[in-house]
């Protein structure tokens, strides 16, 4: 994905614990979002190295997201609770 021409915007983290928990550099797509509305992500699914990214790398995604628009996935949310019996509907 480092190497992908398939993506207009992005943004590219190198591992940083005062940034990020990545372990290795990482693309974010910022074409495009995945959503879903009625599930709860339990705390204990978050990374222990770090569970947030910084808010500069946040905003640099959410400058990336604005930039021309993106394009929203809605996800089946029972098919990724069948895939992951952590998750809750609301």
């Amino acid at each position: 994905m480092l190497t992908s021409r398939d993506i207009n915007h992005f943004v590219d983290e190198e591992p940083d614990i005062n940034r990020n928990p990545f372990m290795k550099k990482t693309r974010i797509d910022c074409d495009k979002v995945f959503c879903t509305s009625s599930l709860v992500y339990p705390d204990s699914m978050k990374t222990t190295r770090r569970p947030d990214v910084s808010e500069d790398v946040m905003q640099k995604v959410e400058s990336e997201l604005l930039d021309d628009g993106y394009a929203q996935n809605n996800l089946n949310e029972n098919e990724l609770r069948s895939l992951n019996p952590v998750l809750n509907m609301i």
